[in-house]
């Protein structure tokens, strides 16, 4: 099993996240814009400061690290309007470098107390989307334990063609580990 760790990303992160941004096969399989490095800063000072905590709300970002080497990013955002349902959406990506040695999985898998835990956004349901041709990020997924829900078509349009994306869904509930316990 590889074992990673999250560190919320600071605005010293900056320059490696605009350049996993620019890496072709990230940007294949989501719909970032390109973004100049100032507004990268300024998305990433936002996202270092929103607390966590059961009623929070925002858009929160970690980076994936193994050993001491970032490999990844992971995100979760949790709407102003999905904090009743206790809803959030989380997303990925794993640096080309870095591939195929299971940072993805083992990033989603750190993420889940931090999400489901009652000390932490004590939120009820996860989701995510993933390409429907991107089989690598729905194995991720499923792994663990991020139900198919579905198809939605042409959900999201990516280098300026509309994309069809498997859509999966979690609930505290499917994982008797982060039922409360922190």
């Amino acid at each position: 099993m590889t074992t990673v760790s999250l560190r919320r990303v600071t605005p010293d992160d900056t320059d490696l996240i605009h350049a996993w941004r620019s890496e072709p096969t990230i940007a294949a399989h989501q719909p970032l814009l390109p973004l100049p490095r100032a507004d990268i800063h300024t998305m990433i000072v936002q996202r270092s400061h929103s607390l966590i905590g059961p009623r929070s709300h925002g858009d929160f970002q970690w980076l994936i690290v193994s050993g001491e080497t970032p490999v990844g990013w992971i995100s979760l955002k949790v709407a102003p309007q999905d904090r009743p349902h206790g809803r959030g959406n989380i997303g990925y990506a794993i640096s080309e470098a870095h591939r195929r040695r299971g940072y993805g999985g083992a990033g989603v898998a750190a993420l889940l107390p931090i999400a489901f835990g009652r000390n932490g956004l004590d939120l009820e349901r996860l989701e995510a989307v993933a390409a429907v041709d991107n089989m690598a990020s729905r194995r991720v997924l499923e792994s663990n334990g991020f139900r198919f829900e579905g198809v939605q078509r042409g959900l999201l349009l990516i280098r300026g063609v509309r994309i069809d994306h498997a859509m999966y869904g979690l609930l505290r509930t499917d994982l008797p580990d982060y039922q409360g316990q922190d």
